[in-house]
């Protein structure tokens, strides 16, 4: 897994044959959640584990969290935002409707609907990005986690950060945009799974391969 550092600009599903879709009711870190067909691979946990502690990190660091979970799924990162990061608000958005009602009912068991800290969507990852931008409400942190090149999402996510951000990317069958292939790797069958974290806004890029 790739783990890799910078800055960003802004001031103040296809699925492999090598995969099967989860199905049915999962646990993860202790908390239950359905997977209602979407894809959901528990080797993964780990990534998610990191997504966690650097969303817990970054509320530390500025008191507060807005998160946007731009491909979710199953809504499983959502859920554990708002449960072990203790996020304020989270935006879970999924391109298919078919998993509305799943996300709804994952993240209800971790706070209720009228409390609103939380909402769901199903437009294009990009769109979703940019719709928050052209209405400047901006996110503390972005989860982009990606089947396939994340490359396409990155200057709608950076732009859609607020100033101090913190991007989270994730790639389950190709190579995160870290710049170079780790000399380690998580494999899924034959490809790696890696991360790539991008914070704004500065021009440094620090890397370790894990």
């Amino acid at each position: 897994m790739l783990l890799s550092l910078a800055f960003s600009p802004h001031f103040p599903q296809t699925q492999c044959c090598n995969f099967v879709p989860g199905n049915g009711f999962q646990v993860e870190r202790g908390l239950e959640f359905d997977t209602g067909g979407a894809f959901y691979r528990r080797e993964s946990a780990t990534g998610r584990d990191l997504g966690v502690l650097a969303a817990s990190l970054q509320k530390k660091v500025n008191g507060s969290l807005r998160v946007l979970d731009a491909l979710c799924g199953c809504g499983i990162r959502s859920a554990r935002y708002l449960k072990e990061a203790e996020a304020d608000f989270v935006a879970a958005n999924d391109g298919n409707e078919c998993y509305g009602k799943t996300i709804v009912d994952n993240l209800s068991r971790v706070c209720v609907k009228e409390e609103k800290k939380w909402v769901v969507t199903h437009l294009e990852a990009n769109r979703v990005m940019t719709d928050y931008y052209v209405e400047k409400s901006f996110f503390d942190f972005i989860d982009i986690d990606s089947f396939g090149s994340d490359s396409s999402f990155l200057r709608s996510a950076i732009n859609t950060l607020k100033y101090g951000g913190l991007l989270y990317v994730t790639s389950t069958d190709g190579f995160s945009s870290g710049g170079h292939r780790p000399h380690q790797e998580t494999k899924v069958a034959d490809v790696p799974s890696m991360a790539l974290c991008v914070r704004s806004p500065t021009s440094s890029i620090s890397k370790c391969s894990m």
